[in-house]
Order: C-alpha cells, then structure tokens, then sequence
C-alpha cells in the first residue's frame, strides 16, 4: 500500500522543525555567555519564528486552493518523511535534551550549521512536491536564508577560533 502524505502534512512537519529551530536558538542564547552570541542567537530564533509564519500561510493557502493533496511521487514523499524523523530539529528531537548537551557556543555552533544544512535538504526535497502555483518561490526564499543561516554562523564559529 502506498504512503499517505499530503502536503499539508509536509508543511506541518517544516512548520515543527523551525518551531523546534526558535527552541534551540532560544536556548542556545541563554545558555552562552558572550553578548554577541547571545544577540545573534536571538535573531536566529526570531528568523525560525518568520519561517514557522510562512510554513503556515502557505500550508493555508493549499488547502484554500484545494491543492494540499499535491505529493509528488511515492519515493520522494517517503524520503521526506524518512529525512524528517532524523532532523535535528525533527518532531522527534529533543530540543531541550539536545541544548543541554552542548557545552561550549562552539559546541552549539557546529551542531547549528548541522541543522541548517540539513534544513536546506528538506526544503529542497520539499520545494519539488509543491506546484509552482502552491508557493514554490516562497520556499527558495526560506531555502536561500537558511543558506544565509549557514553562512553566518560558519562566520561566528570562524571569529570564535580566533
């Protein structure tokens, strides 16, 4: 039997990871003591609180269309779900476990880029499930500042080492 996922289903899951992103980063400025991190943290948690607000609008907007059972193939939706389970910042992680963990802004730094790399392969996964019509730029924006995330905190690790 086939998979059932639609892509409401696959906006919730995007809409979960960033919500668990705004914890991470939350947490992550309060865990650290130097004020800069602290301050870039903060934005990056309100940045994952901007893509949770767009996940939902366009999760929204499918579903007013009535193109929410738009999928894609068998394959890719059962590689999304799959890939989904395994993000760091997946319905199943532990974001506060995963936090507490981390020792050093270092620590939280590197296990940051992980993050938003693998965010950038879900989202690519998922922009090929979504018509053109169904919000397909919105998710190369989201992709394009997810990469922006990446390079910005390779640039706070790289200053860090210094």
């Amino acid at each position: 039997m086939g998979i059932i996922f639609n892509a409401e289903e696959i906006f919730d899951i995007a809409v979960q990871i960033e919500k668990n992103g705004n914890v991470f980063y939350t947490k992550a400025a309060q865990k650290v003591d130097d004020a800069e991190l602290k301050k870039q943290f903060a934005m990056l948690a309100e940045m994952e609180m901007e893509h949770v607000h767009t996940f939902s609008a366009l999760r929204d907007e499918l579903k007013a269309a009535g193109t929410d059972d738009y999928a894609g193939s068998e394959e890719a939706q059962a590689y999304l779900k799959a890939y989904a389970r395994g993000h760091v910042f997946s319905l199943q992680a532990d974001v506060e476990k995963l936090i507490g963990g981390l020792n050093t802004g270092e620590e939280i730094l590197h296990t940051a880029i992980g993050a938003e790399r693998d965010s950038i392969a879900f989202y690519s996964g998922m922009k090929n499930m979504v018509p053109d019509e169904a919000g397909k730029q919105k998710i190369d924006h989201i992709i394009s500042e997810e990469m922006g995330h990446v390079a910005l905190l390779s640039g706070i690790l790289e200053d860090l080492k210094k």
